[in-house]
């Protein structure tokens, strides 16, 4: 911060950078969008982001578990990262969208019944598989 301020042309107070950084909205990482019943979004992508949520999760819900609908693109490490997101969730819904872009929901479903984290039952919603895994 003071790099920056010492750097340019214009000078700006640690308030004024504290003031801007408070006023940033960085949507789709752990924003509320609904807070009764309440709904977070993130869109965590990595081993590092989703590690990151599920800490910010447990400290919310130091001892409750969460519902989760979850989706991971291909070439991702989706074992380690889906076996962290089953351990706090208490449902977990795992959507795909029929591309070759996202690990398909089924797949997905068959790899949390050999981690035996959850029952599961499944229903298609127009173009997405969703499964519901309690």
């Amino acid at each position: 911060m003071v790099v920056l301020s010492q750097s340019t042309s214009f000078k700006l107070s640690l308030e004024s950078i504290l003031d801007g950084i408070k006023a940033v909205k960085w949507y789709g990482r752990c924003e509320v969008v609904s807070k009764k019943p309440l709904i977070i979004v993130d869109g965590a992508h990595n081993e590092q982001s989703i590690n990151a949520l599920i800490d910010t999760i447990r400290s919310i819900y130091p001892i409750g578990k969460v519902n989760t609908i979850f989706a991971i693109k291909r070439g991702k490490n989706r074992h380690k990262i889906l076996k962290s997101i089953s351990d706090i969730s208490k449902t977990m819904y795992l959507v795909d969208d029929f591309s070759d872009k996202f690990v398909d929901a089924v797949l997905l479903k068959e790899e949390l019944d050999e981690m035996k984290s959850a029952k599961s039952y499944y229903w298609r919603l127009k173009r997405y598989n969703i499964y519901c895994i309690k």
